[in-house]
């Protein structure tokens, strides 16, 4: 997995792969023949979440790895030789399991009658069913929140995300806001925001789904924007 915070560009792209796949000379150049060549003898799974590359580019990039298998996570249709496949929610019954593991138990009777109702507003949108049960592990009811979400459920959870934040969490997650997706080192965070010691905070954010890590463990970025 390569992550949009270890992509600048094409060639940290290659930089990247020899590093996973190859873990050799840290001399080699994203051009030098010999790395290409032990690149293409790799057979891997490279997920690239939205990768700083054109539809040519990333053909290119296939055709230098032909034993591996090119998932492309991004939020626009990358054009080239893929084949597209749009990301839908998770069915009702896995919607409803992702809750009770977030809760950390079963449901039943009138409680799993509103758990079915949160995940189809969200038609099983798996970020929003983590912050729902966040929410319900802080004391608010399933049946409450299926109630309270009404016909504009991503709207009214981001609501009551944000009622439900302490002073500390909010500065948190508008200083990761105002970078917009980028992630920030812990240390960095601690300075900006003046919140000390910030892990614990950050722990709690990070279980109720509103940052997340990134690959490297000591950077994080958010999931909620905080107006």
């Amino acid at each position: 997995y390569l992550g949009p915070d270890s992509l600048g560009g094409p060639a940290d792209l290659i930089e990247a792969l020899a590093a996973e796949l190859v873990a050799g000379d840290p001399t080699w150049r994203p051009d030098d023949p010999e790395l290409w060549k032990l690149l293409e003898s790799q057979r891997a799974l490279l997920l690239l979440d939205e990768p700083p590359l054109t539809a040519v580019a990333l053909d290119q990039l296939r055709a230098r790895v032909p034993r591996c298998t090119v998932v492309v996570a991004s939020s626009e249709p990358s054009g080239g030789s893929t084949q597209s496949i749009e990301l839908t929610g998770l069915p009702t019954e896995p919607g409803v399991r992702l809750l009770e593991l977030q809760l950390g138990r079963s449901t039943t009777g009138a409680e799993r009658d509103a758990a079915v109702r949160i995940c189809n507003a969200f038609a099983g949108h798996p970020l929003a069913l983590v912050q729902t049960a966040g929410l319900a592990r802080e004391g608010a009811s399933l049946s409450d929140l299926a109630a309270e979400l009404g016909s504009s459920p991503h709207e009214r959870l981001g609501e009551l995300l944000i009622d439900s934040l302490f002073e500390h969490e909010e500065r948190v997650l508008a200083a990761l806001a105002a970078f917009d997706g980028a992630t920030l080192s812990i240390e960095r965070l601690a300075e900006l925001t003046g919140v000390d010691p910030v892990g614990p905070v950050l722990d709690s954010l990070e279980r109720r789904g509103l940052l997340r890590r990134d690959e490297k463990p000591d950077r994080v970025a958010g999931l909620a924007q905080v107006n």
